[in-house]
């Protein structure tokens, strides 16, 4: 009997990660995460992130 439990439990859980693993690879296919800005923002928060890097104490 707990046999017959852990393996539907086991089963369960494989199941799971089947279809889990299905969409995550179909969210990954179209292309995953996107960011929302474009590449002026990205250069201007990436200096603006030097500038907090140089500031002592932090």
């Amino acid at each position: 009997m707990e046999a017959l439990i852990l393996a539907g439990g086991f089963a369960c859980i494989a199941v799971m990660g089947f279809f889990v693993m299905g969409r995550l690879g179909k969210f990954l296919d179209q292309g995953g995460i996107r960011p929302y800005w474009d590449e002026e923002e990205e250069q201007t928060s990436g200096e603006a992130e030097s500038i907090t890097a140089d500031i002592p104490g932090e």
